[in-house]
């Protein structure tokens, strides 16, 4: 393992010890290899978040389509909750508009990324968000173990920071370490959550992208939720069929196989039916009845989960193609994502957004 030396560690310290100072309450990513998630059949009972298996979400759940336009796009309503109750730390529902307060919804682009900072401070009185973001950069490794870099580091602390202001976000990982981590940076970049004590002397020490110090590891009582069903195996069906065809076609990166399947429709015995598998993740575990939702929600998630979601959700209005047909990367970035906004009538549109500089990535 080469030894990696870190010259943006004053710069970093300052921003964290600035965030914590202002605190008064706040996959196979580009890899061969596919962590292993639970995959659920969509006929099947999908299981609750591990975080709390004793209060699985209700089945019952409204139907959330794609539009293909800006407009806002109606919901079957229901009672029932999409995403499980999290821990006693998990903020509440915020009241809706003040009085004489009238909401004016802003449309955002559908073929480009929008930053996830101007997302946040347009979400109306009577809307609320759940902001889904790829994880920072990791290190080489694609295990559930594999940690940030110290500029993912940064990266989730500046991110998170664009998100400072009013209201306390509800916070929720996939179950690997590099999305524990990344929610947690921006929460410490917000304001929401101080920063561990031991984070200065952790980082003077922290030279190779391996080391897990005590001031890098998430604390055990930071309020998080877990939702295994956001990562890289949500859409997979066939993972031994996938290797046969990549192997067959000499495919070096699955992503160019996601890329194909959800642009030129090929190898649909390998994956679920785009449709059905995002309404039901949507459905099952990312929103709820607008009346039983935090104001904000934050997930850390993957490129090879959220590469498919924004494709259906935009309608593939924006470009996602592994390698398109100028040789370009256009895939999803390090913190870029989806916001997915829900109004008080249960209406629901959805955003990309991006929490640096570019939305895509590699």
């Amino acid at each position: 393992m080469k030894t990696k030396l870190f010259t943006k560690a004053p710069i970093l310290l300052a921003a964290l010890l600035a965030a914590a100072m202002s605190f008064t309450a706040c996959g196979d990513d580009s890899g061969s290899g596919t962590p292993n998630a639970p995959v659920v059949d969509p006929g099947q009972q999908p299981t609750g978040p591990s975080v709390d298996p004793q209060n699985p979400s209700n089945t019952d759940t409204p139907v959330v389509p794609a539009s293909s336009t800006s407009e806002n796009v109606p919901v079957v309503q229901s009672s029932s909750s999409m995403v499980p109750s999290g821990p006693s730390e998990t903020p509440v529902a915020e009241a809706g508009c003040a009085a004489g307060e009238v909401p004016n919804p802003v449309i955002f682009p559908q073929d480009d990324f929008t930053d996830i900072g101007d997302v946040y401070k347009n979400i109306q009185c009577n809307e609320k968000v759940v902001f889904i973001v790829r994880h920072a950069e990791r290190d080489a490794s694609t295990s559930k173990e594999s940690p940030l870099t110290l500029d993912g580091v940064e990266a989730a602390v500046a991110a998170g920071q664009k998100l400072a202001g009013p209201g306390e976000f509800k916070f929720v990982n996939s179950g690997f370490l590099r999305t524990f981590q990344t929610v947690y940076y921006m929460a410490i970049g917000r304001g929401q959550y101080p920063a561990n004590p031991g984070f200065q002397d952790s980082l003077a020490a922290w030279t190779v992208v391996t080391d897990l110090e005590e001031g890098f590891v998430v604390p055990a009582n930071f309020p998080t939720d877990t939702i295994t069903q956001i990562t890289d195996g949500w859409y997979l069906k066939d993972k031994e069929l996938r290797e046969v065809y990549k192997t067959r076609d000499s495919i070096s990166n699955v992503n160019q196989m996601y890329s194909l399947w959800i642009y030129e429709d090929m190898y649909q015995d390998v994956y679920y039916d785009l449709e059905e598998r995002s309404k039901e993740v949507l459905n099952t575990y990312l929103i709820k009845d607008y009346s039983q939702m935090p104001k904000y929600t934050l997930m850390g998630s993957h490129d090879q989960f959220l590469m498919p979601l924004l494709s259906w959700a935009t309608n593939k209005a924006i470009n996602l193609i592994f390698l398109d047909e100028n040789k370009q990367w256009k895939w999803v970035g390090f913190l870029s994502g989806i916001a997915i906004i829900i109004n008080d009538k249960n209406e629901v549109r959805y955003a990309p957004i991006k929490g640096m500089e570019k939305g895509y990535g590699r």
